[in-house]
């Protein structure tokens, strides 16, 4: 599971652009469009793979509740951000397998109910926001890689004007009497 988690994870960042940028199918690069579709299926098999071979091992739970959510989270914004697409009841059928999932787990785990609560909530907020069969997400602004749009994500502040950077004193003289003979 932590094989297809991972394999998740590699393919998400493309999915959030695409959803980012409200762009659909047929407007999609093809290839970004087979990336978005496979990480949609590595939600879908992971949450298949979690039913299958979930264990009862307290350590074990933790992983496997936060690959569940993971792949839940996939499954969700893929609602919210395409509902007319042809996979949405299959999505759907997902993630209402991850929350029995959930909640045959939560009583080995208490984190589990919780993640079960969020889970449920996102979902029932993303089928009344759906239903209707037009998106409602919005993310507020327009989400662009292009090169000429990076300097949005670095603010021309310096180090110095963070807070709290120059709060740290560090005094050099004290160094000469800490024993550097173990270092080695």
């Amino acid at each position: 599971m932590r094989y297809m988690n991972l394999r998740l994870v590699l393919h998400r960042p493309r999915l959030l652009t695409t959803a980012l940028r409200r762009v659909r199918g047929d407007n999609v690069q093809p290839e970004d469009q087979a990336t978005v579709e496979k990480c949609r299926t590595f939600a879908s098999d992971l949450i298949c793979a979690v039913q299958n071979d979930w264990l009862f091992n307290q350590l074990a739970l933790r992983n496997i509740n936060w690959f569940l959510f993971q792949a839940c989270m996939v499954l969700l914004l893929s609602m919210s951000s395409e509902p007319d697409h042809e996979d949405h009841q299959r999505w759907e059928n997902s993630i209402e397998t991850s929350l029995c999932i959930f909640s045959k787990m939560s009583s080995f785990c208490s984190t589990i109910h919780r993640t079960r609560e969020v889970v449920s909530a996102i979902y029932e907020a993303t089928k009344s926001h759906v239903s209707d069969g037009k998106s409602n997400f919005d993310p507020g602004y327009d989400f662009s890689w292009d090169p000429e749009n990076l300097d949005i994500f670095w603010d021309p502040a310096t180090w110095g004007d963070l807070p709290g950077i120059n709060d740290f004193n560090f005094d050099v003289t004290d160094l000469g009497s800490i024993d550097q003979s173990s270092w080695t």
